[in-house]
């Protein structure tokens, strides 16, 4: 194993990540500062399954210390890895007033690039620095462009299995902090392009089995032929040159988004709807109409804490274009989850801290063109879990929560026969893995079977 590395550092808390230990079954961390007042080597967990961890609740403009341990299948641990440099925190006037909020991701249907979106800034700046890093334990930062003033950026080449992180710093006469990293996003695996046939083909697959590394070596290997021509660069999904352009998006804070599109002549009035970006979704499944009636070609959008990620699409409700449907698809948008608006940070904090007791998060649901029927779908909890069981309850006073499945080894499951007109929730847990011994998942949506 490598030193510990620096990942993110605000007043209050610190992110680590160090590089994952061959055969080790998980970690344990511990820290101390640097005040020879205080006691030595305090321990903060000892069944860290990843290769990253946060510590909340540091003091501003303090100095500390972490070391990892990886610890083997037979419970013997390996030896201490830390860092040579202090991590130090910021003052809270540079988190809160100076540092700025962390950029935002989006998904072009370039294959390996991804666009880099942040916020403007109201001073005097020389440029933004922008640095980016594998989602790996152990990557370090690196700094690919120092920008003029512009705030956005495309970049290109990204071939990592594993996803990056972005983060971004103004230019100025100061040493201003870097912002918070923005969500890990992985680019698309673009298809190849046939330039003669002008049509795609099928990339091919990888072994069920092969490791990310070997599924990154061969991915590089196949050398792509991309025509940028041919491919629109501000839609995902579904694409006809016939209907309206996809949305496009500019940073507006703290877990929101400025939402732009193309004003259609003679539209007075707009239609927006959003979707989550969730496993086991079409392309058609999971829209919501967020705004019926909007008169401009702007609207803000606040409270995009997803991890998954989110797609817009528009349409006009009235004018010539009316009856035309809904815009292509927005590129995937990835929100970041930390903030500098500390009200709104700990409140996510404090839900996320409530979901611990849970097994996994709540299922959701897909059509299953069926009469009484619906498909229920859930999150895989990863190759340590085999299976799940899966409990029911109709929305109805006095009813209780019945198993209906024991062991089920896949992440959906139809269930038939569901006529009540009050609804039902489901919720799940897995049987074995890290997780078995919590509580199952949150109850879902109540879902109606017509």
């Amino acid at each position: 194993m490598e030193e510990v590395i620096l990942v993110d550092s605000r007043s209050d808390s610190v992110t680590i990540s160090w590089t994952k230990a061959e055969e080790a079954v998980c970690y344990i961390l511990e820290y101390r500062t640097v005040n020879p007042l205080e006691p030595d080597w305090q321990r903060l967990a000892e069944d860290i399954q990843g290769t990253s961890s946060r510590k909340r609740n540091l003091t501003p403009e303090s100095e500390y210390y972490f070391r990892i341990s990886p610890v083997y299948e037979d419970d013997t641990m390996g030896p201490w890895v830390t860092h040579n440099d202090v991590f130090e925190t910021l003052t809270q006037e540079q988190d809160e007033d100076y540092a700025m909020a962390a950029p935002i991701v989006t998904i072009p249907v370039e294959p390996n690039a991804l666009i880099i979106t942040w916020e403007e800034v109201d001073e005097e700046v020389h440029g933004f620095e922008m640095q980016m890093r594998e989602n790996k334990g152990g990557a370090r930062w690196l700094g690919f462009q120092v920008s003029d003033q512009s705030s956005e950026v495309k970049k290109k080449n990204l071939t990592s299995p594993w996803g990056y992180q972005f983060r971004v710093r103004p230019l100025t006469d100061f040493s201003e902090p870097f912002s918070p990293p923005s969500n890990a996003v992985q680019p698309r695996r673009g298809e190849k392009y046939n330039r003669q046939s002008k049509s795609y083909g099928s990339q091919a697959s990888t072994a069920r089995h092969s490791t990310a590394r070997q599924q990154q070596e061969k991915y590089e290997e196949q050398a792509e032929n991309y025509d940028e021509y041919a491919t629109p660069q501000r839609q995902y999904g579904e694409y006809s040159e016939f209907t309206m352009p996809a949305p496009w998006f500019k940073t507006a804070g703290e877990g929101a988004v400025l939402i732009c599109w193309q004003g259609q002549q003679g539209a007075t009035g707009y239609e927006l709807q959003m979707k989550e970006i969730l496993p086991g979704y079409s392309q058609e499944e999971g829209w919501e109409t967020i705004a019926a009636r909007l008169s401009g070609t702007t609207v803000k959008k606040k409270n995009l804490w997803s991890v998954n990620g989110y797609q817009f699409r528009v349409r006009p409700v009235d004018g010539p274009m009316a009856n035309g449907g809904f815009s292509n698809h927005s590129n995937p948008v990835v929100l970041p989850q930390t903030s500098k608006m500390r009200q709104a940070r700990q409140k996510q904090a404090n839900k996320l801290s409530e979901d611990v007791v849970h097994s996994m998060p709540p299922p959701w649901f897909k059509g299953a063109n069926e009469r009484h029927s619906i498909i229920v779908v859930w999150q895989s909890q990863g190759p340590r879990v085999s299976s799940y069981e899966l409990q029911m309850k109709e929305c109805a006073q006095g009813e209780q929560w019945e198993t209906i499945a024991t062991r089920l080894t896949g992440t959906e499951v139809k269930k038939k026969n569901l006529a009540s007109a009050n609804g039902y929730r489901f919720r799940v847990k897995p049987l074995d893995g890290p997780s078995a011994h919590k509580e199952f998942s949150k109850a879902s949506t109540i879902a109606i079977a017509h």
